[in-house]
């Protein structure tokens, strides 16, 4: 399966845990309080794509663990709509039209 599969078939609340790998998609998750967490974090598990790797759409949201590359990758992860969203220990590669992680309407707070 692939992660959208999964995202797309998750409730509220609901954890992903993504194992290892190569995952040729993009990702858009507009499910709120999911968390989507790489087993072995950004040095085994990659999301390419050459559009948008990660679009995030929801509150709540937590992503973790991954690599985002791609050959001219637009955004690497983008979240447009939500609050409360955490980026944790993400590795994004290969943007060259816009940023690595790009916010719309969001307040960042580093810690």
């Amino acid at each position: 399966g692939t992660i959208q599969e999964a995202i797309d078939a998750a409730s509220d609340g609901d954890t992903i845990l993504v194992a290892e790998g190569t995952y040729n998609e993009s990702v858009e998750i507009t499910t709120p309080n999911l968390k989507i967490v790489s087993l072995t974090g950004p040095e085994n598990t990659t999301i390419l794509h050459s559009g948008t790797g990660i679009e995030i759409k929801a509150s709540g949201v937590t992503v973790e663990g991954f690599k985002v590359s791609g050959d001219g990758l637009h955004y690497g992860i983008i979240v447009r709509k939500g609050v409360g969203v955490n980026i944790l220990n993400n590795v994004v590669t290969g943007t060259t039209k816009h940023g690595a992680i790009e916010l719309y309407g969001n307040l960042v707070e580093t810690t």
